[in-house]
């Protein structure tokens, strides 16, 4: 078993009464600390009498118990530092306005924060931290400060380093703190053999008893004594493995707690990065819940499983919700029941392809009204709004006129093969074709619409069989199955969910347009919608355990509600 200590050098510059710096160690805990401003130097000397004060005291075994000690003593001033931790194998650092830390591991050197915020570690033998103020990073150039880590040993660094914080001003202000790596191996007790036991014991017995002994006796004794040191042994080796076993697990308790500090730490940095830690977290932690545990440790376990679960939800802002009845279709007609929902700003439109009507909802005011019906939409597939014009597919794609009559804009064409669905955006028509592997787009004119064209580039070789959904939000999006494909200029390219802790169902659905920050991916499979950002960074998720029948799915990030169609309702979600 091993240990980590550290050693440490200092560099320390000038100072005068509103400008103070200084180094300082308690125990395990290395700080650079420089304060700017009127009477600098008394609260400078008065924070490290309150820091040796309390540090008799404090538990500091964790990296938050490191911010919130620091941030107590540093409260009442503004205070720059950078703070650095040895617990056991691992380092904890705190950087606070325009500090920064270094490390060289071996040939490599480079910055591990510079300004603000926090970070931790694992150790190796001969690793050299250097902890520089604000003052000194102003004082001493980078090339410098990498030239000076070229040396061996934290002395010679420090010795350089002064030079190099003196050489433009003998009464630079700033400072500097050099720690140096090692590791010692932990004194062991020193161990025999069952027989090298025995032996001991027997010479040791013989030498006692007198010369003249009967034999009989002494058999019967050294047998009880063997028996005795035979049971000695075996709870003795016991209890050893027990204590090596307890320490191990001490050990990756430690590593387990210590990616699970660096995941919170990340949450809002960098997400995914986040939660690649936390799982590891959690499987580590799972490995030793198979072992067998004190009642301590196992309480111990117990308690670091939930909140590493309450840190894999929080960063991942899974949310589990129940959908909120937000409008009831038979308000508008009785026995109303939704196909699709079409979405522009205010005003959704709903295909009601049950009772062949369409219906208008503002969603402001909910005001609503059946706005066509009867045969002529017997055999509508899909519906598409832009501004106030409302278009459906059926054999052929028409208007819906403000009296709710239908008006052919573009006839049947001979070169259609399966038109599954449309889209609507920017005045254009947008058709799907899974039959030709083609989308097929109509330029909004002063007189209507151009002749068919091509959206798809003659190079871009794609199968749209089985697509069953179109959305433009200036890139094209298509559904198929469990696939979401993204075309940019009639050009396919590679998209996909990045940070996604569950894979995608084969019954998706997608909202997004031009006016959405966010894609929401609708999974049927899983009773979840996933938020993501336009470039597939995971954001958030909403699932939820009712077993709704959803048939489609809007988003109003002006209203911070998602919509879901099913039957006869809709239903919503408030965004988070």
């Amino acid at each position: 078993m091993t240990h980590f200590t550290a050693v440490s050098a200092s560099v320390v510059g000038g100072g005068d009464a509103t400008h103070w710096s200084q180094t300082t160690v308690c125990g395990n805990l290395f700080i650079v600390a420089e304060l700017v401003g009127e009477n600098a130097s008394q609260a400078g000397v008065h924070f490290l009498k309150q820091l040796q004060s309390q540090m008799r005291t404090a538990s500091l075994t964790r990296l938050e118990n490191v911010v919130h000690f620091l941030k107590a003593l540093t409260s009442e001033h503004a205070f720059s530092y950078v703070a650095a931790l040895v617990n056991g194998s691992i380092l904890y650092v705190v950087v606070e306005k325009k500090g920064s830390i270094w490390i060289k591991r071996g040939n490599k050197k480079q910055v591990l924060i510079t300004g603000s915020g926090t970070a931790s570690g694992t150790l190796s033998s001969g690793d050299i931290f250097c902890l520089t103020s604000a003052g000194f990073n102003e004082a001493v150039e980078t090339k410098d400060i990498q030239s000076a880590l070229e040396l061996l040993e934290t002395t010679a660094i420090a010795e350089a380093l002064t030079l190099s914080l003196h050489k433009k001003d003998s009464q630079a202000v700033g400072c500097a703190l050099l720690l140096g790596i090692d590791q010692k191996p932990v004194p062991q007790l020193r161990s025999f053999t069952f027989a090298t036991r025995i032996k001991l014991g027997l010479i040791s017995l013989r030498s006692k008893l007198p010369s003249r002994v009967h034999l009989k006796p002494l058999v019967v004794v050294i047998s009880v004594l063997v028996f005795l040191l035979a049971l000695s042994i075996y709870l003795g080796l016991k209890t050893k493995r027990q204590h090596e076993l307890t320490f191990q697990t001490q050990q990756v308790l430690s590593q387990v707690t210590h990616k699970y500090e660096e995941g919170i730490a990340l949450v809002d940095l960098n997400p995914i990065r986040a939660r690649e830690l936390l799982a590891e977290a959690k499987g580590a932690l799972a490995e030793i819940a198979k072992t067998k545990l004190d009642k301590t440790t196992q309480t111990a376990v117990i308690a670091l499983e939930n909140k590493i679960n309450e840190g894999i939800n929080f960063a991942l802002r899974s949310f589990e919700i129940t959908p909120s009845p937000y409008y009831q279709l038979e308000l508008i007609k009785p026995d109303a029941t939704g196909t699709s929902l079409a979405l522009y700003q205010d005003v959704l439109v709903i295909l009601d392809s049950k009772n062949k009507s369409l219906y208008r909802l503002l969603l402001a005011t909910k005001a609503s009204k059946i706005i066509a019906g009867g045969d002529v939409l017997s055999k509508i597939k899909a519906v598409a709004i832009h501004g106030e014009d409302i278009y459906i597919l059926d054999d052929a794609i028409r208007k819906v006129t403000i009296s709710g009559t239908l008006q052919t804009i573009i006839e049947p064409d001979a070169e259609w093969g399966n038109l599954v669905t449309l889209a609507a955006y920017a005045g254009n028509i947008y058709v799907l074709d899974s039959a030709k592997n083609q989308i097929w787009k109509y330029i909004k004119t002063d007189s209507g619409f151009s002749s068919r064209q091509d959206y798809l580039l003659f190079d871009t070789v794609t199968s749209l069989i089985d697509a069953s959904q179109i959305m433009i939000d200036g890139a094209v999006w298509v559904i198929k199955k469990d696939e979401i494909m993204k075309f940019v200029q009639g050009k396919e390219v590679l998209w996909d969910i990045k940070g996604l802790d569950q894979p995608l169902g084969s019954q998706l659905g997608i909202y997004t347009d031009d006016t959405t920050k966010n894609i929401y991916v609708l999974d049927r499979n899983h009773n979840r919608v996933i938020a993501t950002d336009k470039d597939g960074t995971y954001l958030a998720q909403y699932s939820w355990s009712d077993q709704l029948s959803v048939s489609s799915m809007v988003v109003s990030e002006v209203l911070k509600k998602i919509l879901l169609l099913s039957r006869g309702t809709i239903y919503a979600i408030d965004l988070k």
